[in-house]
C-alpha cells in the first residue's frame, strides 16, 4: 500500500500531463507546481476540502512551502477550523519575504482569527497588514476592516504614550519671591516651589469590556491606569537641589461601570468609578476616590450637536488631609462649518466647586475652551487649534495669614496639535502638541508660565 504522500505525487503526475522525456528532478518540481495550481483552483471553485488535502501533501514534500500554508490558511476556516487557519496564516507570514506576501498572509491570519472570534488577535494582525499595505487603497481598506472587527470585539484597549519637554513641570512660580496682595510681607520661595524644567513621560492604558449591547443600550466595565514620571533638568536641580524626580511622579488606578443609551437624536449615560492616586516619591500625596458622572448628547442636525455633563467626586485618605467633595457641571457644542474657515469647531464651559476640611483646597473654578480643526490639511499635516481660560477663587486661602479677599487666579492657554498626514506605522501616528499656559494670581506663588511640546502616539484606526 503506497503512502499518502506517494499517492499525492502520483495524482500530480496525472494532472500535470508530464512529458516522458523529462528528468526525474524536473518531474518532481513540475508535480509540486501543478499541485499548487490545482489547490488554488479548488479553493476558487469552492472546494476547500480538496484544497486542504493538496496543501497538506505539498507540506509533506516541503514543510516551508509558503503557498501551501497560504492555501491552508484560506481553506481551514471554511471547514470550521478557524484556529488552525490562524496558525497556518502565521506560518505563511513568517515565511513571506516581500511586502505583498506579508500583507496577504497578515490579512488571511486576521480573517481566520476573526472567524475564531479572537477579535483582539485579529486586530493585531490587521495592524501588521497595515505595515505592509502595498498602496493607499489597501491601507484604507485595512483600516475599515480594523474598525469592523473592533465593533465586534467586546474588549477595547486604548494605549497612549507621550514625552513632553516642559519649562515648568511642577507648576512652580516664575519668581523666587512670595508676594501677597494686601499683606506687607515678602518671602522667598523654596526651590521646589519655583518653576522647574525637564521632561515628562506619561503613559495611559484604558480597557473597556462590553457586558451587553443592543441598538439602544450598551453596558461596559472599565479599567484604567495612568502613570507619570519626570526627569529634572540640570538647571532645575540647581534651583531645587533637594528635589527628586520621584517627587513629581504619580500613578492613578481606576475601575468603573458605564451604562449608555441612545434614541433617535439623544444619547445619554451614567457611570461610576472607584480608584486610587499615589503621588510623590514615597506616595506621600495619596488618596482614594469615588466618582459618579452623567452626560448627554443631543443631535441638533447632521452638522451640529450639543452636550451636557456633570459629576460628583469624593476623595479621602487616612488622615483627612486630602478629603474633598468635588462637583462639576458643564456643557458644550460641536459643529461643522463651511465658508471662509471650513472645519470642525467645539466650544465648552464648565464650573467646578470643591469643598474640603482643608481651607486651601476650597475653591470655585470656571473654565471655557474653544477648538478648531481645519477641514483640509495644512501642508503635510492635519491640525487642531485650541484657546481657553479659567478663573479660580479660593475664598479661605491662607499663607501663615489669611489672604485678604481670598486667592484669585486667572489662567489662559493656547495649543496647536499637529498630526503628520503620511506618517504612520501599524495604524499609529505621531502627534505633536505645542502648548503655552500663563497664570496670574494675587498670590505670586501661583504666577506661573509654561511652554511644553508633547510628543505622543495616536491610533489612526
Amino acid at each position: 500500500m503506497i503512502s499518502r504522500s506517494k499517492r499525492f505525487l502520483a495524482s500530480l503526475v496525472v494532472f500535470a500531463g508530464l512529458a516522458f522525456s523529462a528528468t526525474a528532478q524536473d518531474r518532481i518540481a513540475l508535480d509540486l507546481d501543478s499541485g499548487r495550481r490545482l489547490a488554488q483552483e479548488a479553493l476558487l471553485s469552492g472546494n476547500p476540502e480538496l484544497t486542504r488535502e493538496l496543501a497538506l501533501g505539498l507540506l509533506q514534500a516541503n514543510p516551508d512551502d509558503r503557498t501551501a500554508w497560504v492555501l491552508l490558511a484560506a481553506a481551514l476556516p471554511q471547514l470550521g477550523d478557524a484556529a488552525g487557519g490562524q496558525k497556518a496564516g502565521a506560518r505563511a507570514y513568517a515565511l513571506s519575504t516581500t511586502e505583498t506576501e506579508k500583507y496577504e498572509a497578515a490579512r488571511l491570519t486576521a480573517l481566520a482569527a476573526m472567524r475564531a472570534e479572537r477579535f483582539t488577535q485579529s486586530q493585531i494582525w490587521l495592524r501588521r497588514a497595515a505595515i505592509h499595505a502595498p498602496n493607499d487603497a489597501q491601507a484604507r481598506q485595512t483600516a475599515r476592516d480594523y474598525r469592523l472587527v473592533a465593533d465586534r470585539n467586546p474588549l477595547r484597549i486604548d494605549l497612549a504614550f507621550a514625552a513632553t519637554p516642559s519649562s515648568n513641570l511642577n507648576g512652580g512660580s516664575e519668581s523666587a519671591y512670595s508676594i501677597i496682595d494686601g499683606l506687607p510681607f515678602i518671602g522667598v520661595l523654596s526651590g521646589d516651589a519655583q518653576a522647574l524644567s525637564g521632561i515628562e513621560a506619561r503613559g495611559d492604558v484604558a480597557l473597556r469590556y462590553r457586558l451587553s449591547s443592543s441598538e439602544t443600550r450598551q453596558q461596559n466595565l472599565t479599567a484604567r491606569m495612568i502613570g507619570r514620571a519626570v526627569r529634572l533638568s540640570d538647571a532645575a536641580r540647581e534651583t531645587a537641589p533637594e528635589a527628586e524626580n520621584g517627587d513629581f511622579a504619580y500613578l492613578v488606578a481606576d475601575l468603573g461601570y458605564g451604562d449608555r443609551r441612545v434614541t433617535d437624536a439623544l444619547g445619554y449615560g451614567w457611570g461610576v468609578n472607584f480608584g486610587r492616586v499615589w503621588g510623590g516619591a514615597e506616595a506621600e500625596v495619596s488618596y482614594s476616590f469615588a466618582k459618579l458622572s452623567a452626560d448627554g448628547t443631543y443631535t441638533l442636525s447632521d452638522r451640529a450637536a450639543a452636550q451636557v455633563f456633570s459629576s460628583m467626586e469624593m476623595r479621602w485618605d487616612g488622615d483627612g488631609a486630602r478629603d474633598a467633595r468635588i462637583g462639576t457641571i458643564g456643557g458644550g457644542l460641536t459643529w461643522v462649518a463651511d465658508g471662509a474657515m471650513p472645519g470642525q469647531y467645539a466650544a465648552s464651559l464648565s464650573l467646578r466647586h470643591t469643598e474640603s476640611p482643608t481651607p486651601n483646597d476650597r475653591s470655585d473654578v470656571a473654565t471655557a475652551q474653544l477648538s478648531f480643526a481645519p477641514a483640509q490639511a495644512i501642508g503635510p499635516a492635519s491640525m487642531r487649534f485650541t484657546l481657553g481660560g479659567a478663573m479660580s477663587d479660593y475664598p479661605d486661602y491662607a499663607v501663615v495669614f489669611v489672604v485678604p479677599g481670598g486667592r484669585q487666579d486667572t489662567m489662559g492657554f493656547a495649543s496647536v496639535e499637529v498630526t503628520p498626514a503620511d506618517w504612520s506605522y501599524a495604524g499609529f501616528a505621531p502627534v505633536l502638541t505645542l502648548t503655552r499656559q500663563i497664570t496670574r494670581s494675587n498670590v505670586s506663588r501661583f504666577d506661573t508660565a509654561e511652554t511644553s511640546l508633547q510628543i505622543g502616539i495616536r491610533s489612526t484606526f
